[in-house]
């Protein structure tokens, strides 16, 4: 009985919450021009490090609840002609944004999000690759999922107490 106990207050201890962030999660990328795509949109895996870049030079990296995009190099903006400009960022799977907040360095920037979606407007203008021109935090209603292992951990511990309290009986 004892060493079910400790089996059980063991699992308990190690038993724990991870995250439900993006890292591992496929997420898309897409850049459009007056309501049109350049083309240059993308699906990646969420990890360490940046997930690709468009047009080769404007580097977009997730994290958990994070997002950035840097230019890599001085740039006179996507088109060089002042149309609007709309990065969407979908299939976050966060459980439900509730909410973006962010930084830019550019002009204008508005955003909106939905549940699994965020876009970010600006008219087009220069781009300048000293930091990123937008950065974004994701937040959501719920962070928190109990981790699969931790689960099985924990129930293997009760049905150990279950036999141990049989075996005491008989």
């Amino acid at each position: 009985m004892k060493k079910s106990l400790l089996a059980l207050l063991l699992s308990i201890g190690i038993s724990g919450a991870a995250n439900a962030g993006l890292i591992g999660d496929t997420v898309n990328t897409d850049l459009l021009h007056s309501g049109i795509s350049y083309g240059a949109g993308f699906s990646s895996i969420v990890g360490n490090g940046p997930e690709g870049a468009i047009f080769g030079n404007q580097q977009v990296n997730f994290g958990d609840f994070t997002f950035t995009i840097q230019s890599l190099n001085n740039f006179c903006g996507m088109s060089c002609g002042g149309e609007l400009i709309e990065l969407k960022l979908s299939s976050l799977d966060l459980g439900g944004i509730t909410g973006v907040s962010f930084a830019t360095t550019l002009a204008g920037v508005s955003m909106n999000f939905g549940s699994d979606f965020v876009t970010f407007s600006w008219v087009d203008q220069n781009l300048n690759s000293s930091a990123p021109y937008i950065s974004a935090t994701f937040e959501t209603g719920t962070q928190n999922v109990p981790e699969p292992g931790s689960l099985v951990l924990l129930g293997m511990s009760m049905a150990g107490l279950g036999i141990a309290r049989y075996r005491q009986k008989a």
